[in-house]
C-alpha cells in the first residue's frame, strides 16, 4: 500500500513529479473522476487516468466516457472485490470518445 500512495518505503517520503503540459483527466472535465478504477482487498480508489491536452484551440474534446461499475452493485456480488469470475482484473476499464476537432 506504500507504494501505491507513492511514498518510499523505507524513508516514507512522497515522490512528485511535474512537467509543463497542461493535461486534464476526461472524468474530471466531464464532471468527476470516478469514485475507483481499482478495488481489491487492500485498496478501493482511482489510479487509472485518461489525459488529454486542454489548450485553447486544441484538437480533442471529450464527449463521453465509460464509468465503472457502481461501487453497491460490486460489493453485493458474490465476489465483492476484483479481480473475480465475472470480471479478470483488478482494474475496472476506462474508455472515452473524442471528437476531433
Amino acid at each position: 500500500l506504500r507504494v501505491a500512495t507513492g511514498r518510499n518505503p523505507r524513508t516514507m517520503e512522497t515522490t512528485r513529479m511535474a512537467h509543463d503540459l497542461d493535461l486534464c483527466s476526461v472524468y474530471d472535465c466531464l464532471g468527476g473522476e470516478p469514485t475507483y478504477t481499482s478495488a481489491h482487498r487492500r485498496f478501493l480508489g482511482t489510479v487509472d487516468y485518461i489525459w488529454f491536452a486542454r489548450e485553447e484551440g486544441a484538437s480533442l474534446r471529450p464527449l463521453s466516457a465509460l464509468l465503472p461499475l457502481d461501487i453497491q452493485t460490486l460489493r453485493s456480488s458474490a465476489v465483492p472485490c476484483l479481480p473475480n469470475k465475472y470480471w479478470s482484473s483488478d482494474h475496472m476499464s476506462i474508455a472515452t470518445d473524442f471528437l476531433i476537432c
